[in-house]
């Protein structure tokens, strides 16, 4: 930032806005960050992130990225250092970032202006990845690897990539380095499951940490997704809550809102705190009126099991390597309380030695207004649905369909046409025959 000159003070359009200090105590990199409040109204009643367009996503999603993710024999994770820091915003727009500062309570006020893209600005996500993309499309002739990995691998500044094969993977690894180095984008802590990689790996820039949250807007009270490298498996970061003293509707929210799981790889518990917050809707419960006794217990011993989950363990890859033969099986089913989906890969090497890992899972809770038991099923076969299609969309494997339910009500209703049902039934079939055409 740089300050502002007597002659540039009244400048229009311009925005002043408060910052303050955030402390992440279990970063390895920057423990203290400036984080600038844009959604502080001005006198015009109206706040900057108010006026701004966010801009659309042009990343894929964080699921996508880790499903990939898994299905890599070796793979390396980074980040872009200060990301939002290394793009400099036009001239004529910097006015509209502006503070208020001094050094001691002794001195007077003195306005800066920012330069560069500002963390707390709705579109300061979309500005950086858009340069990020940008960057590859500029080199990709000289970087194509890189370049092909930049645009489909990289959440926000955070890079999850891989290869079955490791001269691939390092060729990747050089060639990242060398594209972002131009663009003005330092890549840092580098990791990797595999020793080949992480020896050539210059040691100021590998990562020291041994659990790598896979959500980089993990919080110290959010359960997150966890990777270690030494030992290749996913974990879960598991949340500090508060104490149960004065447990309230909003209270419950607020904590079950915390519970990250991508993956649904712990469909199972989070399901279960889904179904506690539909009861206490049920009853109308006020906000901010302490729970009745026992839903206050109830929840007090899930609070209590969730530290369970820190001793969960599962394996980063999802298929045996070098496999020979491939199979993508889902499954789904329901109960009165909730529904739900779930996608494995069966992979069969040379030898005949089987692998079959949960890759990933989807639940709801059933609504409240009820249903028939088959036509639950018939919503879990829905979700199934949806949620093949965007495991073959992100992991782009070649692979025979087998999709199961143990409901022949809906076996039924599947294998005819829509038009032969009424309505709730036939729109439902339409959507499931129109997602897995080509499964069995």
């Amino acid at each position: 930032m740089r300050e502002v000159t007597a002659s540039e003070h009244d400048v229009r359009p311009q925005f002043i806005f408060p910052h303050h200090g955030v402390l992440k105590q279990d970063s390895s990199t920057t423990k203290l960050r400036t984080v600038f409040d844009a959604s502080c109204k001005s006198r015009s009643g109206l706040a900057l992130n108010v006026v701004l367009l966010p801009g659309p996503t042009i990343q894929d999603t964080l699921v996508a990225i880790v499903l990939r993710f898994r299905t890599y024999r070796f793979v390396v994770s980074a980040d872009i250092e200060k990301m939002y820091r290394q793009v400099l915003v036009h001239p004529s727009e910097q006015p509209l970032q502006r503070i208020l500062w001094r050094n001691s309570p002794h001195e007077q006020l003195k306005t800066y202006q920012l330069l560069m893209i500002t963390y707390g600005l709705n579109n300061s996500p979309f500005l950086a990845t858009r340069v990020l993309v940008q960057l590859a499309k500029d080199e990709e002739t000289r970087f194509p690897m890189a370049a092909r990995v930049a645009t489909r691998d990289f959440h926000v500044d955070n890079l999850l990539t891989g290869s079955n094969d490791i001269r691939d993977l390092k060729q990747i690894f050089q060639q990242m380095i060398d594209m972002l180095h131009a663009g003005g984008f330092p890549l840092r802590q580098w990791s990797s499951n595999s020793q080949a990689i992480f020896d050539v790996i210059p040691e100021t820039f590998r990562e020291t940490r041994t659990l790598l949250d896979l959500d980089p807007n993990s919080t110290v009270t959010a359960l997150g997704l966890r990777w270690e490298p030494a030992a290749d498996t996913l974990s879960f970061k598991i949340p500090r809550w508060k104490g149960t003293y004065g447990l309230t509707k909003r209270k419950v929210l607020s904590q079950m809102s915390s519970l990250f799981d991508p993956l649904g790889l712990i469909g199972p518990t989070i399901i279960r705190a889904k179904i506690i917050m539909q009861t206490l809707w049920k009853h109308h419960l006020d906000w901010d009126i302490p729970l009745p006794l026992p839903f206050e217990e109830e929840w007090t011993e899930y609070q209590q099991d969730i530290p369970h989950l820190e001793h969960l363990r599962v394996p980063r890859a999802a298929l045996q390597f070098p496999y020979q033969c491939l199979e993508i099986h889902g499954f789904c089913d329901a109960s009165q309380l909730a529904y739900g989906a779930c996608v494995y890969l069966r992979s069969i090497d040379a030898s005949g030695q089987c692998l079959l890992q949960l890759l990933t899972a989807k639940s709801r809770v059933a609504p409240v207004d009820s249903k028939s038991i088959p036509r639950l099923e018939l919503d879990a076969a829905v979700l199934l649905a949806y949620l093949l299609t965007q495991v073959i969309a992100s992991i782009n494997l070649s692979a025979p369909v087998y999709l199961w339910t143990d409901s022949t009500v809906v076996l039924n209703w599947i294998s005819a046409p829509p038009l032969t049902w009424k309505t709730f039934v036939a729109n439902r079939v339409a959507e499931i025959q129109e997602h897995t055409a080509s499964a069995s």
